[in-house]
């Protein structure tokens, strides 16, 4: 992710009968999932929204979108 310049991204993976994690996807978008928000210790789209709006105060004001 690095790399790339990916920096919020969810991944989704599962674990093998010989307890290895396995991951078969990463999203840059994705849909919000209520059962995991709620067994998550915090919140997700609070901290992505303070992310986000970090970046916009950090965008020339001629950049941004309208």
């Amino acid at each position: 992710m690095q790399i790339d310049v990916i920096e919020v991204a969810g991944f989704e993976f599962i674990e093998t009968v010989d307890g290895r994690m396995v991951t078969y996807d990463v999203n840059t978008t994705t849909n919000y999932n209520a059962d995991i928000e709620a067994a998550a210790p915090k919140p997700a789209l609070p901290a992505v929204a303070a992310f986000l709006g970090l970046l916009l105060t950090e965008e020339p004001a001629g950049r941004r979108l309208r």
